[in-house]
């Protein structure tokens, strides 16, 4: 077989990402599919190799080499033969809406092959790298055709020239930008720009959240697909200082960490939203992972299995819909919000069926991570901190009480960091499946042992008595004194306030550490070390919790 009978992609077998070449730190990389993209490249590249005594026409020439890689030798493109053979009789290959959509060969006939002779073309790709800044960081990689200094893109797809409008590519097409996510997208500077992805015009930003994708530019047609630096252990780490350094925006590497590098493999896909990161948590009805669309959100994702309850589901629902539509009113973000339903069953008649609540917004961590990783640091520092935290869980819990809702199983775990850092501490209440309406003033709900909440921070009113919505104040003054001291106060195997045999003994164990941990916020209180959410001593707590009530201290800030 002759070399000039082998595809593009089979000619080109160097890699521009090994070590030592230019883009081995690339982030994406940018391959020429259709004849006109592979034709205009190496016209580009020919174009680099001219000599100039113009300063100005070197300094472009240094810009655009800095996101091309450009392979060692010539080689001949059958395809390109026909455009050129074709575009010399004022013929095009492909128009410019079928190219980005089939850049398959589509001019081939059974004409006999034109014996001028075989045109070689330099082939290779652009890149981006975050180790080399556009000439605008704060903007993205300007891609279009070429301009005139001082303003060059950043990314030339074609030359001025004769050949321009068969490509039909602005000279402000497009901006590649990295998201605050980590991904990169695509954006169109103007509305007349003709810019596809994966064949479907776009008007706005697109973010390339899976491996790769089809991008169009004009005639135009690219495969971009993320790049072997993009999958490197450190990738994170330059993500973050980008992104601080470029774009003044501040992220942990944990939260980069939910929406990594998009994997080679096939994805998974739920409506609009791919996974980019596994199960990330278990809530009371389902796994939890990360997911994003096209646009760049970022949501929880729980997969709940039917079974048998579907009709406890199809509550859950009611309910999560109607604490999202009161969220939406009232402007309130302090709560995981439903955003759309998505079924695999639509005749609701599957037992072993899959519904997925897509929520907003995905917490990087919980505040149990948060408690075991020294995020809430030592003395008085920890006391702010803990002051601020209990603030916002007060704050969110307040507006489901004012609503008349009870969350019904506060807990660390169940407490999302959306920002920690030492100016913005930021909480979102999670896990709302086993929320319930308040009773109606001065009534409770009846107590209904084992039925929901989480052993340690289940107020006895729940098990014992009957409850209203200060049964949640008493599950924050745990997680206040274990903020405070680091350690849950009294945590037992078993329910202290089950009826049963071993009650009372339970009971007894439980207000012995209980005492302890009083004694505990008293030496702090005496330090100067206290709260300015606790009274003035630590005698009104005790005594709330003595009488096996919630903490009304608190009640009144919530």
């Amino acid at each position: 077989m002759a070399v000039s009978d082998i595809s593009s992609s089979q000619e080109t077998v160097e890699d521009p990402t090994l070590p030592g070449s230019p883009a081995e730190g690339a982030t994406i990389i940018l391959t020429p599919e259709n004849a006109e993209a592979r034709l205009a490249f190496s016209e580009v590249a020919e174009w680099l190799q001219e000599q100039s005594g113009d300063s100005d026409a070197q300094a472009a020439r240094q810009h655009t080499q800095k996101c091309m890689w450009i392979s060692s030798r010539q080689q001949n493109d059958r395809e390109v033969d026909r455009l050129v053979a074709a575009a010399s009789e004022n013929l095009s290959s492909s128009s410019p809406i079928s190219s980005p959509r089939d850049p398959e060969p589509s001019s081939r006939s059974d004409k006999p092959e034109d014996k001028s002779p075989e045109q070689l073309i330099w082939k290779g790709h652009y890149f981006i790298s975050l180790d080399q800044p556009p000439r605008n960081p704060s903007r993205g990689w300007i891609v279009g055709s070429m301009r005139n200094g001082p303003h060059f893109n950043d990314i030339v797809l074609c030359l001025r020239s004769g050949s321009e409008k068969m490509y039909k590519v602005r000279r402000n097409q497009a901006i590649l930008q990295i998201d605050e996510i980590s991904f990169i997208y695509v954006q169109p500077m103007t509305d007349r720009s003709n810019t596809l992805v994966n064949g479907d015009k776009i008007t706005r930003k697109r973010v390339f959240n899976q491996s790769s994708a089809r991008l169009a530019f004009g005639s135009l047609c690219y495969r971009i697909q993320y790049a072997r630096g993009s999958y490197a252990d450190d990738y994170p780490s330059r993500v973050k200082r980008y992104l601080d350094e470029h774009l003044q925006i501040s992220k942990t590497l944990l939260e980069l960490s939910l929406t990594p590098t998009p994997s080679e493999s096939s994805p998974i896909v739920i409506g609009q939203w791919t996974v980019s990161a596994g199960t990330v948590g278990k809530g009371a009805s389902g796994m939890v992972s990360i997911a994003s669309n096209d646009h760049g959100q970022r949501v929880a994702l729980k997969r709940v299995q039917v079974g048998r309850d579907r009709e406890r589901i199809q509550k859950i629902q009611a309910k999560l819909e109607t604490l999202a539509a009161l969220c939406q009113r009232k402007n309130e973000n302090r709560l995981l919000r439903l955003i759309e339903v998505i079924t695999d069953d639509v005749r609701s008649t599957n037992r072993i069926a899959d519904v997925w609540f897509v929520q907003d917004p995905a917490a990087q961590e919980v505040l149990s991570t948060a408690l075991t990783r020294g995020m809430f640091k030592q003395g008085q520092e920890r006391i702010s901190i803990v002051t601020t935290v209990l603030a916002d869980i007060l704050g969110a819990t307040n507006f489901l009480h004012r609503h008349r809702w009870i969350h019904g199983d506060l807990k660390p775990v169940n407490i999302g960091i959306r920002t920690w850092n030492p100016e913005c501490i930021s909480l979102v209440l999670l896990d709302l499946d086993d929320a319930e309406e308040s009773p109606s003033p001065g009534r409770y709900h009846s107590a209904r042992p084992g039925t929901g909440g989480t052993i340690g921070w289940l107020a006895p009113e729940r098990e014992m008595t009957g409850y209203n919505e200060l049964a949640d104040i008493w599950s924050i003054g745990v997680m206040a004194i274990e903020m405070i001291s680091g350690r849950h106060p009294w945590r037992q195997v078993k329910n202290p306030w089950r009826p049963g045999p071993e009650a009372s003994e339970l009971q007894k164990d439980f207000h012995d550490m209980y005492r302890e941990a009083v004694d505990t916020l008293d030496k702090l209180h005496d330090e100067g070390m206290t709260l300015l959410l606790f009274c003035d001593s630590g005698a009104d707590f005790v005594a709330s919790f003595e009488r096996g009530g919630s903490w009304h201290g608190a009640a009144s800030v919530c």
